[in-house]
């Protein structure tokens, strides 16, 4: 189930100033939503038609970034986002 974020100021305040240039007036997220809050973490994004070295170069890099302490976040788009996001999933 995806939940919202009380209010845009609950979540603006805590943005680093490069994440509040392109901030959006809404945000839904799934999990454990501390791990947006603390420590490093990464999108990673790519091609929606992935050819075979595409998967396994994203499935590769969001094992390294998982085995680093870096939280993979997604927005699920087709292709290379959800191939790295499900990956981190599973590490």
């Amino acid at each position: 189930m995806l939940m919202q974020i009380g209010s845009f100021n609950d979540y603006y305040d805590k943005l680093t100033t490069i994440e509040k240039k392109n901030s959006p007036k809404e945000i839904f997220y799934k999990g454990d939503f501390s791990l947006l809050e603390n420590g490093r973490r990464v999108a990673v994004v790519g091609s929606r038609k992935v050819s075979d070295l595409g998967v396994r170069r994203a499935r590769k890099i969001a094992q390294l970034l998982v085995q680093n302490d870096i939280t993979v976040v997604s927005g699920l788009a087709e292709g290379i986002a959800t191939i790295a996001h499900k990956t981190a999933i599973e590490s």
